[in-house]
């Protein structure tokens, strides 16, 4: 998969990448502009920008992945609505995998300001905003997340330090003018909080053993949102998110690349049972790409998240050592294998395919790079 980062590094330069989005994914009706499948719209002319165009980045022809994009008149501010369907939708590591990808794509150091919970579509703390200054040099940007139902809204908003206040304005008029419906959604936003790992050296993991039925049982965890908390018989009873609120952070590398790896320190290191929680995930780029490990009754077991779809990989019996991470996102690994997969649809239906039909090996650092199928602005 080391080849895929190459291939996947040169369509971050290249803007045959990006394909015009279908007429039918943004539709423009008097000053608003519709996202007519996630049900929300934002202005036509957000702050000092005016609509220019609209993007599909990938799943051509679904909507999955798609963005608006705006411009002042004299193009030196420009901001870009990317609205995209995600596995595992979670504004807080959407922002992880953003910031990673500015501070690597940036060329120049950038000087990070303090995240912001702020209103948006009319819902209090609904988005999580961070800003930069000395991006690409000397542009001021910001970005900012929220989920509605199962989509996830990431905007951007860039231009000249010295029209820091444009970029500001943009960024308030899209939020504060965006509209989702009443029955919409909108968890509140917060940042994941994640102080570094500690050094520790895990050995190998053993590759557990497969069958049908055990596919079946591990494939459930695709259908589950990691996100949701699930209600009990009492509300005393109610089961947490599978995706925990403790974490450390370090970063894995792979050839030339670092990626970041998420830990959670709630959970015994290696122990299984009780129930299933995310122990470890680690971002491959800025678009949902994700490894989510999760540790159940049968011991840890790999998902990998991407836009629409879910494929169930292997099972260990303890958490991969740091170099068994790096052979299996390289595609060197047994554990690498694609066993099953969920394919989410834009109208909130899925499909689970159990075992899948003929199924290209998972995609691998080829897409673990930052802006792997974007134009990131």
């Amino acid at each position: 998969m080391i080849a895929w980062i190459m291939r996947a590094a040169a369509l971050t330069l290249s803007l045959a990448s990006v394909a015009p989005a279908t007429a039918q994914a943004w539709t423009a009706s008097g000053d608003r502009l519709n996202f007519d499948l996630a049900h929300l719209s934002v202005p036509f002319s957000p702050g000092v920008t005016r609509y220019y165009e609209t993007r599909e980045f990938s799943h051509e022809g679904s909507g999955l992945d798609t963005a608006a994009e705006f411009k002042s008149p004299d193009e030196a501010v420009f901001a870009t609505v990317y609205a995209y369907l995600p596995t595992l939708a979670h504004p807080g590591l959407a922002a992880i995998a953003t910031d990673w990808s500015i501070v690597s794509t940036s060329g120049s150091p950038v000087a990070r300001g303090l995240d912001a919970v702020r209103p948006a579509a009319g819902r209090p703390q609904a988005a999580l905003e961070m800003r930069y200054l000395h991006y690409r040099g000397n542009l001021a940007s910001r970005a900012a997340f929220l989920r509605v139902d199962r989509w996830l809204v990431k905007v951007r908003v860039s231009g000249p330090e010295n029209r820091e206040g444009d970029v500001d304005a943009t960024m308030a008029a899209i939020l504060d003018g965006m509209r989702i419906p009443a029955k919409a959604s909108v968890p509140a936003a917060a940042s994941v909080a994640a102080e570094p790992c500690p050094p520790r050296t895990r050995p190998d993991a053993k590759l557990l053993a497969d069958s049908s039925v055990i596919t079946l049982g591990d494939a459930f965890l695709m259908a589950i949102d990691a996100t949701e908390s699930f209600p009990g018989k009492r509300k005393a009873d109610r089961m947490p998110a599978r995706f925990g609120g403790s974490w450390c952070r370090a970063d894995l590398a792979i050839a030339s690349q670092r990626f970041p790896v998420l830990t959670a320190t709630d959970l015994p290191s290696n122990g299984t049972g009780g129930d299933d929680r995310t122990a470890m995930v680690i971002l491959y780029n800025d678009a949902g790409g994700t490894i989510e490990i999760v540790r159940g009754e049968r011991g840890y077991v790999l998902l990998n998240h991407g836009i629409g779809e879910v494929t169930l990989l292997g099972a260990f019996d303890r958490l991969p050592s740091e170099t068994q991470l790096a052979r299996l996102l390289s595609g060197e690994d047994e554990g690498d294998k694609v066993r099953a997969r969920l394919v989410l649809k834009p109208n909130g239906d899925s499909q689970l395919l159990v075992p899948p039909p003929e199924m290209p090996k998972r995609p691998g650092p080829a897409e673990k790079t930052p802006n792997a199928n974007r134009k990131e602005l």
